[in-house]
């Protein structure tokens, strides 16, 4: 795919609105040094980490070791793999992390994106929601890899936890007929649903609602339980 390089339609609710959705996502400092105790009073001294390629495995590691006054020296990358081997990181005397290579997830959208468009897709900065609201028979195109056309009769807000740089448009579904050859997947949610496009983020539906998907697989697309 080729990126859009068009500026991204201004359509977002109040940045109240989005901090809001934002602050119940957040890790509390507590929670992460009560992590740390937890660890340590387990009589364990070795704790291995596991996980899909870029899911965080590197990023909770130094946050860990930077909880406890050290620095986190694991490689960050946007690229998947980047840690080939086993690494081990002694927090203290009594406590070893061990990072470990990530295990490939075959339905992730990076598996159909080149090394440059997956460091493109990343997020580099905590994620801001953004938030579109829908008419019927409109469609939001993001990039080149993903349309979703609201097939309802009713409005809806689609809230994307995704890389804050990524393009929008906002269009009628009539105006364009823009990756309507990408696979595509009929979505009918109950308003308690997430739809989760797996390797590039998730959306929250905030009502019942009739969709249609295009994307690059349609294997890459799911539903689960809202969790905000």
């Amino acid at each position: 795919w080729e990126r859009n390089a068009e500026t991204s339609e201004n359509d977002t609710a109040s940045s109240e609105a989005a901090d809001a959705e934002l602050s119940e996502t957040e890790n509390s400092v507590d929670d992460l040094n009560a992590e740390n105790s937890s660890l340590e009073n387990n009589n364990k001294k070795e704790y291995y980490c596991f996980g899909f390629t870029n899911s965080g495995k590197s990023t909770f590691i130094n946050t860990i070791i930077e909880s406890v006054g050290k620095k986190g020296n694991i490689t960050v990358s946007a690229y998947p793999n980047t840690t080939a081997e086993y690494i081990k990181i002694k927090v203290n005397d009594n406590l070893t992390l061990i990072d470990t290579p990530g295990f490939i997830d075959k339905n992730s959208i990076t598996n159909y994106l080149n090394s440059e468009d997956i460091k493109y897709i990343m997020p580099k900065k905590e994620i801001k929601p953004k938030i579109l609201q829908t008419k019927p028979n409109f469609t939001v195109i993001l990039e080149n890899i993903l349309r979703i056309e609201n097939i309802d009769n009713n409005k809806t807000n689609l809230i994307f936890y995704m890389n804050n740089n990524l393009n929008y448009k906002k269009i009628k579904i009539t105006t364009t007929d823009s990756l309507k050859s990408l696979p595509k997947k009929y979505v009918e949610l109950k308003g308690d649903e997430d739809i989760i496009i797996n390797g590039l983020g998730f959306i929250k539906v905030t009502k019942e609602s009739k969709l249609v998907i295009y994307t690059l697989d349609e294997s890459i697309i799911s539903l689960r339980k809202k969790m905000i």
